[in-house]
């Protein structure tokens, strides 16, 4: 996997300190939507400042230097500062974009190297001139073919008076390599993001189906408010004459090295007669979902720290797992439950093996090494 990054760099000037940078910046943050705050316990996310030679350099963990609000608040701080300001962003070291903006002769130069399915917009060499010394050089590392095109800044940096590696400056670095001249500030995000709305489930990481004798693990995630107290229930026609047991279910949140916890189900049978294994956490602290309007990886950042899971063995009749079925069910809101099974989006037993055998025999035909078994009808009780 390639390099993700996008930063900001305001160009100093004898009138722009640490504090007055800040300053607008903050003002220039709060018109979309994010309010400073005191610390990293209040905070959404960070703003990391670095103090360097020519440029003050802006980095987030939570926002991306290369949409159009991200443009807006380049020019803002062009405006407001009177200075040159240049963003840069890096995806997937497959593509690299420079946005350079002056409010106050009406600059704004863009280029870019190599290819984004989302970054449409073409470079505009000619604007360049007089911000490059060397125009023609300049167009050379444009168009070269880059393998990695983050590498090219090695080249850029000194052309546009930014410090070795200061051209990617990221969150991750913000506070090893750069902590000395580094400032770290905090923001929430608008109390609108976060959902006052019943919990919620949705599965997150599932099994493909469940072998006897063999952990599984089946995730979900929350997509309502934080709430208090959990319930997991396996169901199927195995449970009545107990045909399949389970054990080692543990509950836990994998992102945050939590501690299992030990779950003891209990076979009982509901109202309408079914008979499920069943377990209840009163205490289980169910977090709310992840905020809206995070940027896409830190989404995932977060999705993988909030989502919790059940790890499980089943032993018993094999003949039995296609019905094995889990239920996460959050006791504060039951209809929010969220269930598993493996033939659960095929329909029937019978589809989800036919559709299986044809989907690992086509991922496999050009790999005669790649072990995946195939599913025999005759091994499961197909029950139709």
């Amino acid at each position: 996997m390639g390099s993700f990054f996008s930063n900001v760099h305001v160009r100093k000037t004898e009138g722009i300190r640490g504090e007055s940078l800040q300053k607008v910046l903050a003002e220039a943050l709060k018109t979309q939507g994010l309010r400073q705050v005191e610390s990293l316990e209040e905070a959404d996310l960070s703003v990391y400042v670095y103090a360097g030679e020519a440029w003050f350099s802006v980095c987030s963990d939570g926002i991306e230097f290369y949409t159009e609000e991200s443009t807006n608040l380049c020019r803002s701080l062009s405006e407001n500062l009177s200075t040159e300001v240049l963003s840069i962003a890096c995806f997937d070291s497959d593509c690299l974009t420079l946005n350079f903006i002056n409010q106050k002769i009406s600059v704004d130069a863009f280029a870019k190297i190599g290819k984004y399915a989302s970054i449409k917009r073409r470079t505009t060499l000619a604007q360049w001139k007089g911000i490059v010394d060397d125009l023609a050089a300049w167009k050379e590392i444009l168009n070269s073919n880059w393998t990695l095109v983050d590498e090219a800044l090695d080249e850029i940096e000194p052309m546009l008076t930014l410090e070795v590696g200061q051209g990617s400056f990221a969150d991750d670095l913000a506070m090893e390599d750069y902590a000395e001249k580094t400032t770290t500030y905090y923001y929430a995000l608008p109390e609108s993001a976060t959902k006052s709305a019943p919990p919620k489930f949705i599965s997150y990481i599932t099994p493909t189906y469940c072998e006897i004798g063999r952990q599984q693990t089946y995730s979900v995630l929350n997509t309502g408010g934080k709430s208090k107290g959990l319930a997991i229930a396996f169901s199927g026609n195995y449970v009545e004459h107990e045909e399949i047991y389970f054990r080692e279910v543990e509950l836990y949140y994998p992102g945050q090295n939590s501690k299992p916890i030990p779950l003891s189900l209990e076979k009982r049978q509901l109202p309408n007669g079914v008979w499920v294994y069943y377990a209840e956490v009163p205490d289980f602290q169910i977090l709310e979902c992840v905020k809206d309007g995070l940027p896409p990886l830190r989404k995932v950042d977060e999705e993988m720290k909030r989502n919790f899971s059940v790890s499980f063995i089943p032993e018993g009749n094999p003949r039995k797992v296609l019905d094995i079925t889990v239920h996460f069910i959050p006791l504060k809101n039951r209809e929010g439950q969220c269930v598993w099974c493996a033939w659960l989006f095929d329909g029937t037993k019978r589809a989800f093996i036919e559709q299986y055998n044809k989907h690992w025999s086509e991922v496999t035909k050009d790999h005669k090494s790649t072990n995946i078994k195939q599913l025999n009808i005759e091994d499961y009780d197909i029950d139709e």
